[in-house]
């Protein structure tokens, strides 16, 4: 009975005994260590995440610093502080675009996140901010105290706005002196967004929070719509698993904030649910692997027992005639030998079919043959319109090149370490070198070795993205030199690396010589003009000396004195050519200095003690022009001298004063002269001085002008020659007459 049961079914049997058998085994083995496979998997799982998420976002926290460095090391950045005027009445400016102190956005994208960014001047007041999202600036970070300042220098630090904590960080920029000119701070708070953004997906399993308070809840969470903001860490015990916990602090700050990696109970489950699915199918694949190995070795036998049978029964039949008989119920063996028979008898039947067949495939690769022959002409098509595509182009980078020759400015690149892959044939006839001697060497070896160091300085800033116009010294191939003006601009690759620089250049040296002409031209006038004001004052002290001579030979008082007068007054002429020929510039004098020195003479002159009279000067520090200097120095003398000789008789003490103010285009009016002044400008009006009016007053406490005297019709030469020169300079004057005398004169500066 068992000798007639199948090979096969006798060969699977055995086999799905043994696997059983094994399957069991095995079940055992992980039923026993599942529990603890699940649990040590779980923790160390979680326990990689907790520590992957805290530090990504350690390194976006320590970021903060690292980027504010960064923008305050920019060029742009730097220009714009030392060159902005920031002040007291300048208001606050908001940006909601990128403000030009920070960089363009492409730079940005590469430096930590930030939603304010505030500019504070050398005092610390905020002068310019920018919100992206046009929002209000936290009161604390637009007037933040010295110890914000103080503790997000150097460092990231953490604090609460508004009960909301934030990251901020800050930077001084210093001038060459080390005083701080300017501080950028940035600041963000640490929200929902803020931690998405750090852990870059709201989808994983794995969730961050960010947890504060004494009754501890949430205040930030990567996924906010399951932990919104709020919820209280007492009622997410029963639903979640914490790990990874950890204390934030950064900085000196007493803000205690716990970093905390959250996964539900649920995503557990499903984690435990998945691991023993895993180890169920993994263990389905070894049992499945093992009877396929046993059914792989029953299959091997029974073929080779087939192969036999077929090779025994083909033998008979074909040499011997020997006619099967057997009948077909038997084991495997006996099948096989007999099927074989019938298989012989199909394979002959199936003759004719395969030559049906056979015909058909010859018929479909003719016609396939014809669809290739078809597709090959339009390929042919296509390659002679792409090769003249490709001439078109050619002939396109042959009229581009022709076009860069030609250029009248010479064209010069240069690779990241300045070494010269371009120039066309103007540059290279501009430096008496042909192309193929100039490409391949370092642009270093054009220049001597000051205009060297300039040219890697100006590299470093073509790495930093700089474009700018300058001037350049070039060594031609016979030594001599050239003046050239550059316009250079750096090249990056498409990944944004610095490949290097390409400089457009123009011959200037021509123009740099009749530049440096001009300039000694100038020179030579400067030197020729300050000789003639100072061969004027000599030859004015030589008539002054001239007078003083006289002044011996004429006995009359009253005859000396006139003589006197004119010296003096020829000597407040000779002395504004003095200050002129001493000045750095030939066109206007330092009135304080001029002064200073006139009244000294006069004093001198008149022979008063400087005990006898208190003398003050309040005087600005303005440059008069020349055609103003000389009439407001006789306007000086006559006035000073007219006060010295009348104002305090019988030899009294008394003050003087002379001011000399700058009213700033303004129509100004002293209180002392809309008391009970005496106008002398009623007939001609006030003048209307643009921004450059001065006001002159002379004033003393003597014994005051006598009443009911006009003094612009007085029989004294010193008031008569006052008033005229005021006309002649387009002035005008009054005069006081309470508690001594006061005139107040008002010009122009640069009066023409």
């Amino acid at each position: 009975m068992f000798e007639r049961i199948s090979l096969t079914l006798k060969m699977t049997l055995i086999t799905v005994v043994v696997g059983v058998l094994v399957s069991g085994i095995l079940g055992y083995m992980y039923s026993k260590n599942l529990k603890f496979l699940l649990n040590e998997q779980l923790k160390e799982r979680l326990g990689k995440q907790a520590i992957n998420n805290r530090s990504v976002f350690d390194r976006h926290i320590i970021g903060y610093h690292q980027s504010v460095v960064l923008l305050t090391a920019i060029g742009d950045f730097l220009s714009y502080v030392r060159k902005v005027d920031w002040s007291n009445e300048t208001p606050v400016i908001n940006h909601t675009e990128i403000p030009e102190w920070l960089p363009k956005t492409t730079v940005l994208r590469l430096m930590a996140d930030f939603d304010y960014a505030l500019l504070f001047d050398s005092r610390r007041r905020l002068r310019e901010s920018y919100c992206e999202q046009s929002a209000t600036v936290p009161q604390a970070l637009a007037n933040p105290d010295h110890v914000l300042f103080m503790h997000s220098h150097d460092q990231s630090f953490l604090t609460l706005i508004d009960k909301i904590p934030y990251v901020v960080a800050s930077e001084d920029v210093t001038d060459k002196t080390g005083a701080i000119i300017a501080t950028l701070m940035i600041a963000t708070p640490l929200d929902d967004d803020f931690l998405i953004s750090v852990t870059g997906s709201t989808e994983s399993d794995n969730t961050v929070a960010l947890i504060m308070g004494k009754n501890p809840v949430i205040v930030a969470s990567s996924k906010p719509g399951q932990l919104p903001s709020g919820t209280s860490v007492q009622s997410l015990k029963d639903g979640y698993v914490f790990t990874g916990k950890s204390f934030l602090d950064y900085g000196e700050t007493d803000v205690r904030i716990t970093f905390a990696s959250l996964i539900s109970t649920e995503d557990v489950r499903k984690l435990r649910q998945h691991i023993s699915t895993a180890s169920l199918r993994m263990r389905l694949i070894s049992e499945s692997a093992l009877i396929m190995s046993f059914m792989l070795i029953m299959l091997f036998i029974t073929r080779r027992i087939g192969s036999l049978s077929k090779r025994i029964v083909g033998f008979l039949r074909d040499n011997l005639g020997f006619i099967d008989t057997i009948n077909l119920r038997g084991d495997q063996l006996y099948v096989l030998e007999n099927r074989y028979q019938l298989l012989a008898d199909e394979i002959l039947s199936y003759k004719e079919d395969i030559k049906k067949a056979r015909e058909e495939l010859e018929t479909k690769v003719m016609e396939r043959t014809l669809e290739l022959t078809t597709i090959n002409e339009r390929l042919s098509t296509e390659i002679t319109e792409r090769k003249h595509a490709e001439l078109a182009i050619k002939e396109s980078g042959k009229k581009y090149r022709r076009l860069v020759e030609l250029a009248q400015e010479g064209i010069w690149v240069i690779d990241e370490t300045a070494v010269t892959t371009f120039v066309n044939q103007r540059m290279a006839d501009m430096l008496g070198y042909t192309v193929g001697e100039m490409t391949g060497r370092s642009a270093l070896e054009f220049m001597d070795e000051d205009w060297q160091k300039k040219l890697q300085s100006n590299l470093e800033r073509r790495k930093q993205g700089i474009k700018e116009q300058h001037d350049f010294e070039l060594i031609r191939k016979d030594g001599t030199k050239i003046h050239t003006i550059n316009a250079s601009s750096p090249i990056f690759d498409e990944n944004g690396n610095y490949e290097g620089s390409i400089t457009l250049a123009a011959d200037i040296t021509e123009r740099k010589k009749a530049e440096d002409t001009l300039k000694k031209s100038l020179r030579e006038k400067d030197l020729l003009l300050r000789e003639i004001h100072h061969r004027v004052k000599n030859n004015l002290q030589v008539v002054s000396a001239l007078i003083g001579l006289q002044m011996e030979y004429v006995g009359e008082k009253i005859y000396k004195d006139m003589f006197l007068e004119s010296k003096n007054r020829i000597r407040s002429i000779a002395l504004v050519h003095e200050k002129l020929y001493r000045s750095k510039g030939l066109a206007e004098i330092d009135i304080n200095e001029y002064v200073v020195n006139l009244t000294d003479e006069l004093l001198r002159s008149l022979g008063f003690d400087k005990k006898q009279i208190t003398l003050t000067l309040d005087i600005e520090n303005i440059p008069i022009g020349i055609d103003v200097a000389i009439p407001c120095g006789l306007i000086i003398n006559e006035l000073f001298a007219n006060v010295l000789k009348h104002a305090f008789p019988d030899g009294r003490s008394g003050e003087i004063m002379i001011g000399i103010h700058s009213l700033s285009g303004e129509a100004v009016e002293s209180d002392l002269t809309t008391a009970s002044a005496e106008s002398a400008n009623k007939e001609e009006g006030v003048n209307a001085l643009a921004g450059n009016e001065v006001e002159l007053v002379v004033r003393d406490n003597g014994i005051g002008f006598p009443s009911g005297v006009d003094f612009k019709k007085t029989k004294s030469l010193g008031l008569h020659i006052v008033v005229i020169l005021v006309k002649q300079i387009g002035g005008t004057i009054e005069l006081n007459n309470q508690n001594g005398t006061e005139f107040i004169i008002r010009f122009n500066r640069q009066f023409a």
